[in-house]
């Protein structure tokens, strides 16, 4: 547990091309509930009115921005979001959203959100159970259904959809199983269902969230679903993604952590001031640490690492590098 760790070195700005892309967050609140929530839970971070959120739409295109991820809390909810779609739209910018999908569930919010503009959507959906999914969302049963149903909606009206699931205990042994749901619910791509990739997130222990139990599991604890999850997917023609699993977790020294590039974000806007712009690989790599042995790994480039606060519950142990050959004598224990 006392191990020295190591982080990784990356440039705290990044630069601004035509295809970069920035998270855009309306603001904090949300009418999910969430017990593991990654938002900050700052009060200054909570609400923006209409008009300071249009004078950030107006900051990143002046910074030479051409698309966001708008992102709450629930963006949906926010009174100004239509206002902001429409001035997206009127500069000529792409937008996509994070959301959990419930205000998608009425048909004409779907078709409207997808005459302006919009393309894709990452939907949160906690587990196919019910129970598992009010539980992780802080939802009644009414909420549960939005969600699924929202999904359906975008789905049905041609928007590129991610489904994304926060593991848990109750979700880590089954991961293959809400595959083969979402399979049966939403269509299998690969028999004549519509296209949308699964995202599974390992829990953040650096948010407001961090010390519920349910989320405080190992990586080890996902080992045997994560083994049998390419077959239940390839099966289905369903496109998996990863988030926050090192690559010898996922056995796998080629396999892609997307982090919160879901959607190939660059940048992330100060969610208070709104006047500053950060790497999110520098905000990543400030976050992630690795085991000593760690830069040896074939994958160490592409690996996303642990968490500190990961590493002061469970340690290194778990963390296996992917070797071309034998440890060097040099390097020491």
């Amino acid at each position: 547990m006392g191990e020295p760790l190591i982080q990784k070195e990356v440039p705290e700005d990044a630069p601004i091309t035509e295809t970069s892309v920035t998270l855009f967050r309306l603001g904090e609140a949300c009418n999910n509930r969430c017990p593991m929530c990654t938002n900050s839970g700052l009060p200054e971070a909570f609400f923006f009115d209409e008009a300071e959120l249009l004078r950030r739409v107006g900051f990143v295109h002046a910074r030479g921005l051409r698309r966001v991820v708008i992102t709450g809390g629930e963006p949906t909810i926010h009174p100004g979001f239509w206002s902001v779609v429409a001035r997206l739209g009127e500069l000529g910018m792409s937008w996509d959203i994070n959301t959990h999908g419930r205000r998608f569930a009425e048909p004409e919010f779907t078709a409207r959100a997808m005459r302006e503009g919009l393309q894709r959507a990452i939907v949160s959906l906690h587990g196919h159970e019910e129970q598992v999914s009010r539980i992780m969302s802080g939802i009644s049963a009414k909420g549960h259904d939005e969600t699924i149903r929202g999904i359906e909606q975008l789905l049905g009206q041609g928007a590129a959809v991610i489904i994304n699931l926060v593991v848990s205990e109750w979700t880590a042994a089954t991961l293959p199983e809400f595959v083969a749901w979402c399979a049966e619910r939403f269509g299998a791509p690969a028999h004549g269902g519509p296209r949308y990739a699964i995202k599974f997130a390992f829990p953040s222990l650096l948010s407001k969230g961090e010390s519920w139990a349910p989320i405080r599991i190992r990586l080890s604890d996902t080992a045997a679903s994560l083994e049998r999850l390419p077959e239940v997917a390839d099966e289905a023609g369903i496109e998996l993604m990863f988030e926050s699993f090192p690559n010898c977790v996922l056995g796998e020294s080629g396999a892609k952590n997307v982090g919160r590039l879901g959607f190939g974000e660059t940048h992330y806007l100060d969610d208070v001031t709104g006047d500053a712009l950060y790497s999110i690989a520098w905000l990543e790599a400030r976050d992630a640490v690795y085991a000593r042995a760690c830069q040896l790994c074939e994958a160490f480039e592409a690996c996303p690492g642990v968490s500190a606060r990961y590493v002061e519950l469970f340690g290194t142990d778990e963390l296996k590098p992917f070797l071309s050959g034998p440890i060097p004598w040099w390097f020491g224990a």
